[in-house]
């Protein structure tokens, strides 16, 4: 949904939208370096790998088992 469909009924902007671009732009102001903004984007990748690396664990374990059903995906 986007901010134009959000606020269709109005010809005003909400004050939820007003206080959070305030609040956007005070975290982007003081917010941290653009070196932690990348440690940070880094940690969420080496995150998700490691949840992926849990559901390949898992799929495994269920292969190996005989419970899981083979099936190919197009």
């Amino acid at each position: 949904m986007t901010e134009e469909t959000a606020h269709a009924h109005s010809s005003e902007r909400c004050i939820f939208c007003e206080a959070t671009d305030s609040m956007k732009g005070f975290l982007r102001s003081r917010g941290p370096s653009e070196e932690a903004r990348g440690h940070f984007r880094q940690a969420r990748v080496e995150f998700l790998k490691g949840i992926r690396r849990l559901i390949d664990d898992r799929i495994d374990r269920v292969q190996q088992s005989g419970q899981g059903t083979r099936i190919t995906v197009e």
